[in-house]
């Protein structure tokens, strides 16, 4: 069984982060596009509430403080490989269930990229 092909920490934008000391802000900026990818796949959702959603908020505004918004290379990488694995999924499951699941958070990144796609427009 083959696995989805795209790996964002391999991407020539990411290593050009590394060089450029941006390397310790990895994993904050994978959680900020984490808890972003979830607003967009929750946020429709009765179970989603004010609560979770101020919680939710509360994840991305810590560390937005503490490291910056992700870099537009960083966000499209990583949701890039985001996208290939849950469309693999979506493709491969074994389960009806699975890759509908899968295909709702296709549809999350797809709406969380037109975030990062209209910067790189401008």
């Amino acid at each position: 069984m083959s696995v989805p092909a795209y790996n964002w920490r391999v991407q020539p934008e990411i290593h050009a982060l590394r060089e450029k000391g941006d390397a310790a802000h990895f994993g904050a900026w994978a959680i900020i596009m984490t808890a972003r990818l979830s607003v967009a796949r929750h946020a429709d959702e009765d179970a989603f509430t004010p609560e979770k959603f101020d919680h939710t908020t509360a994840i991305i505004d810590a560390r937005l403080d503490q490291h910056g918004e992700p870099p537009v290379a960083f966000a499209q990488c990583w949701l890039r490989d985001m996208a290939d694995t849950y469309q693999w999924i979506a493709d491969n499951a074994d389960s009806a269930a699975a890759r509908l699941a899968a295909m709702e958070w296709v549809n999350a990144l797809r709406k969380t990229w037109k975030r990062y796609a209209v910067e790189v427009a401008a």
